[in-house]
Formats: structure tokens, sequence, C-alpha cells
């Protein structure tokens, strides 16, 4: 009796143990499935969290493409008789967005090339300025970091502006509205192109192709000054563009595009060293960079006594008198922007710059130490065998204390 008592006991526990272990594992299962939907739900999220983060910063992007070009305006001053420009070139270049903004008011001796950051939101974009860029020709520097130059936004009339700190001169152009407006693109015959190698002189010595297309052109034409026509009102007519510059001198004619040269005719004009007559632009060059510099940009501790070597990688000549100054980065231009005059040799490939301290002593110069100092060498002032010329260079460093 007592046997069959334990033998039912155990036979209790056996099925108690059976039944908690079944359920125990029923409730395992109904965990299981809830702690993947979680897991699952949880990458889900995050997935759409970095696709709506790309999403986002690729819709910023593609909103800027569309906003990447050169924009002009051309202001005419009345009551002195020539005009001022305003130009805004936005590029793009490795993901990374780029402003430039040129000002340019050769009456009133003004000229401003700017560094800005594009702030955009949604159709409307903001120039904020960040520096000078740097070159000589800098003679006006009214802004200071962060300022909010002006605001693009695009409208259907097109692109209107609202002035921040850059203000037109007259007074009708001063409020809010449609101004700049975007010169068209093309391969045609952008670049720069020679009557023959740069030194040779003539009437023109040198050409650029700014922007072509069927309805308009923009050049610069270079002969004792550069002379700007934008291609808002210079049409484009059988490949026959007419230009007429109402300023100082008066210079008006035709520019001609034909298979592998430009024809420029000068019909008449008052520049002292232009005459009337046609001259013909053969064929086209490239530009080309220093491949290497000693010192390198931003360098300290620079002992100016060991000169300072830029290398082109090809063999150069001067299409100019050779000469050269440093002055005092970020100074404004005059007598005490602290020149130093330079002398320039050509071994090759190479430009070696060095001290010319005969020159320095008889215009009171001296090689402050701790300084920050910037050698400036315009686009055009070098060629290679075949014409092609460099680009604008500008080196700063400071120099050893």
């Amino acid at each position: 009796m007592l046997n069959q008592i334990c033998k039912k006991c155990i036979c209790g526990l056996i099925i108690i143990a059976f039944i908690s272990a079944f359920t125990a594992c029923t409730n395992n299962k109904k965990i299981t499935p809830v702690d993947k939907n979680i897991a699952v739900n949880s990458e889900k999220s995050s997935n759409e969290l970095l696709e709506s983060s790309q999403d986002t910063s690729k819709n910023n992007n593609l909103r800027l493409d569309s906003w990447v070009g050169d924009y002009i305006f051309t202001e005419y001053i009345n009551s002195k008789d020539y005009t001022k420009f305003y130009e805004v070139f936005i590029s793009k270049e490795n993901n990374d967005y780029n402003a430039k903004i040129k000002i340019h008011d050769e009456g009133a001796g003004v000229y401003s090339y700017i560094q800005a950051k594009i702030n955009e939101d949604k159709n409307c974009i903001d120039f904020i300025f960040l520096s000078y860029l740097p070159g000589e020709d800098n003679t006006n520097k009214p802004y200071s970091l962060g300022d909010n130059l002006l605001s693009f936004t695009k409208t259907d009339t097109g692109i209107s502006t609202h002035w921040g700190k850059i203000v037109p001169s007259n007074e009708n152009n001063k409020a809010d509205g449609t101004y700049f407006k975007i010169q068209e693109r093309s391969g045609g015959y952008i670049g720069h192109w020679y009557t023959s190698l740069p030194d040779t002189g003539g009437n023109s010595t040198t050409i650029e192709i700014k922007d072509m297309s069927n309805m308009s052109v923009s050049f610069h034409l270079y002969f004792c000054r550069t002379y700007y026509y934008d291609g808002t009102n210079i049409k484009l007519e059988n490949n026959i563009a007419k230009f007429v510059d109402n300023g100082d001198y008066k210079t008006s004619g035709t520019i001609e595009f034909v298979n592998n040269s430009i024809i420029v005719t000068i019909e008449k004009t008052d520049l002292p060293i232009l005459k009337p007559g046609k001259t013909v632009f053969n064929y086209k060059v490239s530009e080309f960079k220093a491949v290497h510099i000693t010192p390198n940009y931003g360098a300290t501790e620079v002992d100016l006594g060991q000169g300072i070597e830029i290398d082109f990688g090809r063999r150069i000549y001067s299409t100019t008198y050779a000469t050269a100054t440093i002055r005092k980065a970020n100074v404004e231009n005059g007598s005490d922007n602290g020149h130093v005059e330079m002398k320039v040799k050509i071994k090759g490939n190479k430009l070696i710059f060095l001290p010319d301290y005969d020159k320095m002593k008889s215009f009171n110069e001296v090689i402050e130490a701790g300084q920050r100092y910037e050698l400036t060498i315009g686009e055009g002032q070098y060629s290679d065998d075949v014409g092609n010329i460099n680009n604008e260079l500008v080196l700063e460093f400071t120099t050893k204390k």
C-alpha cells in the first residue's frame, strides 16, 4: 500500500514537472518571435532614418546643383558714364559647393574678389562672406567674416536678388528685384586664343571667350585694359557678335567665330594704343599649373634669402617683362602695405625669386620677421613652347622670427 502511494506521488511529480517544462517551452516560443520583431523593427527604423538622412542630403545637393553656373549684373552709372559689374560664380567640386563674387567698378577704382559660403533653403540661397581672394587687385575690402552679402531666390520670372552688404550704386537698383542673369555655358570656344605667341604684340595679343551659346557670347579682350561684355546684351547672329563700349574709349566692333579661328574687327576706338582693323586669332590654348612650390603654401619660418622656387613641369617663357614683388597678406594696397622687391629668374621649368636688395634699399623696404606675406603670379604671365599659359598662382607664407 505504501509502495503504491509512493509510486502515485512520484508519477504526480513527474507529471507536474513535465507540465511546467512544457509551459516554459511554450512561453519561450511566444517570446522569441516578439523579440525578433523588436529587433527587425529597430533595424528597419534605423535604416529608415539613415535613408531619410541620405535623401535629405541628396535633395539638398540636387537643389544646389541647380544653382551651379555664372551670374552677371551690369549696372550702368548714368552720372559717370561707365558700367559697374557684379559677377557670381557657383561651382561644384567633389560634392563641395564653391561661390566666388567679383565686383568691378572701374570708374570708382573699386575691385573686390570674394570667397563666399552658400547657405541654402529650398529655392533661396544666401552668400556669406568668408574671405577676400588673394591678389593685388582687391582695392575694396568693406566686408567682414559672416556678413550676408546678398541672396538669390528662384521665381517664375527669373532670379530675384535681395541685397545685403553688397549694394548697387544707383538708387533705383537698391530695391529687391530681378537683376542677375545666368550666362549660358558651352564647350564651343571657351578658352584663350592667340594671334601667335603671347609676346608678339599687335592690336590684340589675347582673347578669352568666357561663355557662348547660339544666342549670346561673353568675352574679354585684352589691350592695355580689360573689356567686359556680358552674354546678356550681346547677341550672336550668324556666328557674329557686335559689341559697343560706351565707356571712356568708345570702342566698337565685331567678333566672328569660324571653324578654327576667331576674328575680331575693331570698327572705331578712342583707345590710344588700339587702331581700327582686323585681328585673327588662330588657335586655342589651355592653362597649366605649378607642379611643385618651395616653400609650400602656408609655410612658416621661411628664410626669404633662400629664395622661392616654382616648378611648372615644362619649359616656360615670360610673356611680359619679368618683375615681382611680395606684399603683406590681407593688407590694403598703398604705401604702407609692406612691398618687398624680388628678382625673377627662369631656369628651364622653374621660376626662382630672390630678394632684390638693391631695390629694397632704394625704396627703404625691409623683410619683417614673423610676417605673413603673399606672392602673386597673374594668369598668362608665363607660357610654354606652344603658347599655353599659367593659371593665376598665389603663395602665402610667414617669414622666420
